[in-house]
């Protein structure tokens, strides 16, 4: 019976670890116990027995998890220079509560940025000029930037340095910066969403938002109304990301290369289209193959298409839902849309040989789906016939 209440408290604190605080003293100097806890959250370590509080592993264990843990380690850990340079590597935030001297410890303080760029908000200010502090800072988190001095920030060799670590940080330089081409270049190329930071006059440098919407199409929400109207650049945007259709100019949500583009790419392109698209079958068409989901957005008139609506739920059975009632009666759609649902890679591989346009890939897909349906029809056949199976047997026995 002594092992019960061991086993209740160790399931407790491996849910909560600040259940350790109502655990019976005997289970709150119990090693296996008190790691469990910890390891859940730190400030368990508030209601552990003393000495594991000078146990390094423990400590080490509840810092990971909490940083702020560290208030409660035995002082003696606490002035442990060895000690707190391992703590730190665990969890940077931990340099919060450590002591003012290791806060103006290059090595320890190195050490937390490295971990969490944040760090930086609690070492001493001369490290926010410190050049590779500073860029270890930003290299583990773009924001730390603003944590830096005003110096560095404006400080061109140094910025560009910078963003070509973490694009992000574009957001924390100095004005002038943000206008100078070259720095944006380099950040937009590290990361596209730095687009969002730059100068107003480079959100219409059709190279950088080209660069930029290469790498992620929806960028294109950043760029100038000219270049929202530029085809190429909308064109370019759609072939990444299909959603970007949403941040054209409306004119091009009209152009049937533009919104073929885009639907083949994300299904959900075709509910920002114009609605003559949505009323265009090849353009639909293109859209349920990518994702029977798509049925949802097109015309009614579409809604009715036999040939639409097959494509839509032979990828995706639940599309049949918005197939028009006609062919939601349909028994042979019903039984078609309750076959087992082709996996993302699946659908991945059958959308990818359509793509070719090769004949015999188009044939083996469609060998493949119909022996997808067939097998599908085949189980659910075997389950019906399994259950009157039974319920005749249960009626016979009863």
């Amino acid at each position: 019976m002594e092992s019960r209440p061991f086993e209740l408290v160790l399931a407790a604190v491996k849910r909560d670890g600040c259940a350790l605080k109502k655990a019976p003293p005997a289970l709150q100097a119990n090693r296996e116990v008190v790691i469990a806890a910890v390891t859940q959250c730190g400030y368990a370590l508030d209601f552990v027995a003393p000495a594991f509080k000078q146990d390094r592993k423990v400590v080490l264990a509840a810092v990971k998890t909490k940083s702020g843990a560290l208030e409660w380690a035995a002082p003696a850990l606490q002035a442990d220079r060895n000690f707190v340079l391992a703590a730190v590597e665990k969890n940077g935030r931990a340099l919060a509560h450590a002591a003012p001297a290791f806060k103006k410890d290059r090595e320890v303080v190195l050490a937390a940025v490295k971990h969490n760029g944040h760090a930086l908000r609690h070492a001493a200010p001369a490290f926010k000029k410190d050049h590779d502090v500073v860029l270890a800072a930003v290299n583990r988190n773009g924001k730390a930037l603003r944590l830096a001095s005003y110096e560095l920030r404006a400080d061109r060799k140094f910025v560009l340095e910078a963003v070509k670590k973490n694009g992000r940080s574009l957001a924390y330089v100095s004005d002038a910066l943000r206008a100078d081409r070259e720095v944006v270049l380099a950040a937009v190329k590290h990361n596209n969403h730095a687009l969002r930071h730059a100068a107003p006059a480079l959100k219409a440098d059709r190279n950088i938002v080209l660069t930029a919407v290469e790498k992620d199409g929806r960028s294109l929400e950043y760029a100038t109304h000219a270049l929202k109207a530029d085809r190429d650049v909308v064109l370019a945007a759609v072939k990444q990301d299909g959603y970007a259709l949403y941040h054209a100019a409306d004119a091009l949500k009209v152009d049937r290369n533009v919104v073929l583009a885009a639907v083949k790419q994300n299904f959900h392109a075709l509910g920002y289209t114009h609605m003559i698209h949505r009323a265009d079958r090849d353009v639909v068409l293109a859209a349920v193959e990518q994702d029977g989901y798509a049925l949802q957005y097109a015309a009614r008139s579409l809604t009715e298409d036999l040939q639409i609506v097959l494509a839509a739920v032979k990828l995706n059975g639940a599309a049949l839902k918005f197939a028009s009632d006609e062919l939601q009666a349909d028994s042979w759609l019903q039984r078609l849309s309750k076959r087992p649902k082709l996996s993302r890679f699946g659908q991945a591989v059958v959308r990818y040989l359509r793509d070719t346009k090769d004949a015999k890939n188009q044939a083996k897909v469609d060998l493949f789906l119909i022996k997808h349906e067939l097998m599908g029809w085949i189980d659910s056949c075997s389950r019906e016939f399994k259950l009157r199976k039974r319920q005749r047997v249960s009626k016979y026995t009863d």
